[in-house]
Order: C-alpha cells, then structure tokens, then sequence
C-alpha cells in the first residue's frame, strides 16, 4: 500500500470484505484463490492491483483518454450496495 496515496488507502481500508471479494473476482482472481485470502490479504491484493493500474496509466500504457472506465463501474457498485445494503 506503498505506492497509493492516504487517500487512496483509507478508501480500501473502508472496503467491505463482500466488495473486496466482488473486486478481486472481476479482476481475474479465481474463487478458490480469494476462499484463501483473509480480509488483510485481499486488502493487499486489491492495493496491489489499484497501484499496478496507477502505474500503468502514469507509464501511458492504459488509456489517457480521462475517463475510467473501471472506477465508474466501481462507484456504480458503490452506490447500489448504499441503497441495498445487506
């Protein structure tokens, strides 16, 4: 958690353990390999796979185009787990 800025690790931080799950399994991590994780492993592995995408977009080699696409599908989700909360 390094790389990322406070902000960006408070955020994770507040993660559910249901949406850290939901984050890991659309990024191609399997369920056997997040049934593993406790919440501090996948709260590293989930820092680790935002700041690898920081990296790639800061190095030009994800779309510049200004919009992420990624973190609209993330605050989408957000907003449905805040009016359906479980």
């Amino acid at each position: 958690m390094e790389r990322l800025a406070t902000a960006q690790v408070q955020a994770i931080k507040k993660l559910s353990t249901s949406c850290l799950v939901s984050k890991l399994s659309r990024v191609g991590y399997t369920d056997e390999e997040i049934d593993v994780m406790d919440r501090d492993t996948m709260l590293a592995t989930w820092a680790e796979y935002v700041a690898d995408a920081k990296d790639k977009r800061e190095t030009g080699t994800a779309s510049t185009t200004g919009y992420d696409v990624q973190l609209d599908r993330e605050l989408l989700e957000f907003e449905k787990q805040k009016k359906n909360p479980l």
